[in-house]
């Protein structure tokens, strides 16, 4: 009893991960355009 209620904790520690990640993914991909963007910016500058 007590090894599955810890699998089920454990689950619910994976999923937060998994939404964490998830979230970290989108943040780097918006920074990553951003900046790609910047540099476009700056070259047409140029």
């Amino acid at each position: 009893m007590l090894l599955l209620k810890k699998g089920g904790t454990h689950m619910s520690n994976k999923k937060k991960i998994k939404v964490t990640l998830a979230m970290v993914n989108v943040l780097l991909t918006a920074v990553e355009l951003y900046l790609q963007w910047q540099l476009s910016k700056s070259e047409n500058e140029l």
